[in-house]
């Protein structure tokens, strides 16, 4: 079945702050893409290659294992995809229409996790990075789910962010997304990931990151 592609609105800014982390949370930045696929690890734990893992980086409240790795046919592909949990409701496991339905009736809350991941992207100057996800969200009204992008210059100021701009994913059937990023002629990092802001699950899946020259 193909999904539909939702691509995001390209926002340039010198924003400050990583989406999802407090600032003083500095992930590690690694030479190379990893893990994009989730096979690393086992079921039930925080994805290798992805931070924050200390969940005192995230806003509180907050789970005490807000990101993890699962498989099964709750993955759009599998075998291993990945989702965030901002303070879910509390249902017996294998009921998930009764959990579905208590998460939606759950009061707001301005809670936020992310998964991200940073890599160097020296070697990949002048060229155009893409970004590229199937993504679904179980959330109440005023909770949202996005993939960002943001590249750092060498002396770790913003030179290029996009959150999807205006269009939050909240829906709970699975979509691909992607975000096109320029990487500038003195980058020095790209963070990329996702976001959930509120309530709720939000899952990833299918990921991949494309290096290309711009196009002329």
């Amino acid at each position: 079945m193909r999904l539909p592609l939702l691509v995001a609105g390209i926002a340039i800014a010198a924003a400050a702050g990583v989406p999802c982390c407090a600032q003083s949370c500095v992930e590690k930045i690694e030479p190379v893409f990893r893990n994009l696929d989730f096979s690393e690890g086992q079921p039930g734990e925080h994805p290798p290659g992805w931070g924050p893992s200390d969940p005192a980086c995230y806003q509180p409240p907050h789970a005490p294992n807000p990101v993890e790795t699962v498989s099964g046919w709750l993955c759009y592909t599998g075998p291993h995809c990945a989702v965030l949990r901002s303070a879910p409701p509390v249902v017996p496991a294998g009921d998930e229409v009764v959990r579905y339905i208590a998460l939606l009736r759950a009061p707001h809350q301005n809670t936020r996790v992310g998964l991200i991941q940073s890599v160097d992207v020296t070697a990949y100057r002048g060229k155009t990075l893409t970004f590229r996800a199937a993504m679904r969200a179980e959330v109440p009204r005023g909770s949202e789910a996005r993939l960002f992008v943001r590249i750092h210059h060498e002396d770790g100021t913003t030179g290029f962010f996009d959150d999807m701009g205006r269009f939050p994913v909240r829906s709970s059937a699975w979509h691909f997304y992607e975000i096109p990023a320029p990487i500038g002629r003195d980058a020095g990092d790209v963070e990329f990931g996702m976001t959930l802001t509120g309530l709720g699950e939000a899952w990833i899946d299918h990921l991949s990151v494309d290096i290309t020259n711009p196009e002329k």
